[in-house]
């Protein structure tokens, strides 16, 4: 399977978070243009989570489906901290375990 490393740091600033790294994507990830991270649905989702942090919800674990690389767990936990994350997907090659 072809694999390829996305460099996730413009996605995060765009919503206000520092963390950058890079995630690893396949043909059964979710993709998005670095360039233009604002087009993304992920953009739209961590500004939610965001969102929902100041108004002091405060979850003790995240659980996300359909997670692809994890980008999205990755946001939850650099915004919400939570203890646990959980993460599903349907192709097995895209979920992986964070700490």
């Amino acid at each position: 399977m072809k694999t390829w490393t996305l460099e996730v740091g413009n996605l995060f600033k765009e919503v206000g978070l520092t963390k950058t790294g890079l995630e690893v994507m396949n043909e059964n990830t979710y993709d998005f243009d670095p360039q233009h991270p604002r087009y993304s649905w992920l953009y739209a989702a961590l500004l939610g989570f965001k969102e929902l942090k100041q108004q002091e919800f405060t979850p003790k674990s995240f659980a996300t489906v359909g997670t692809g690389s994890g980008i999205d767990s990755a946001g939850a936990y650099e915004i919400f901290h939570p203890r646990k994350i959980s993460q599903i997907d349907i192709h097995p090659q895209c979920t992986r375990n964070r700490r």
